[in-house]
Order: C-alpha cells, then structure tokens, then sequence
C-alpha cells in the first residue's frame, strides 16, 4: 500500500490517536514510519490516490490533465 521513500502525507488525525501515541518522530523516512506504525497498529487509516498538494513549487507537466476521481 506504501513503500518507504514513496510516500509523503498530508495528514489529520484524531485526538484519540495522538493520545495513543502515534505522533511523528523525526527522521529521514518519518512519513513512512508513521504510517508503519498506524497499519502494524492495525488501526484504520484512509490513503487518498490523489494528489491534493504540492511541494516547493513542483507541478505536473501539463497543467490541463485531467484525473478521474
């Protein structure tokens, strides 16, 4: 579902979850550990297939694609 070095995340999370721990701990791959840490929880999670955001400026080669949602 995601690989290390492959995903970023934008993120909202309970209040719940927070208080159970789950809060990100700076690293190179934090993004990915904090994802690790929620599935191997076998807690529920939702992973958008959409891009929703860019970081520093980069955007996609054409700016007329259009995605099916």
């Amino acid at each position: 579902m995601f690989a290390k070095h492959r995903v970023g995340i934008s993120i909202a999370i309970t209040r719940h979850y927070f208080e159970a721990g789950f809060w990100f701990q700076p690293s190179p791959t934090e993004d990915f550990n904090f994802l690790e840490r929620i599935s191997r929880a076998n807690t529920t999670m939702v992973i958008s297939p959409y891009i929703t955001y860019y970081v520093m400026e980069t955007r996609l080669a054409s700016s007329s694609v259009e995605y099916p949602r």
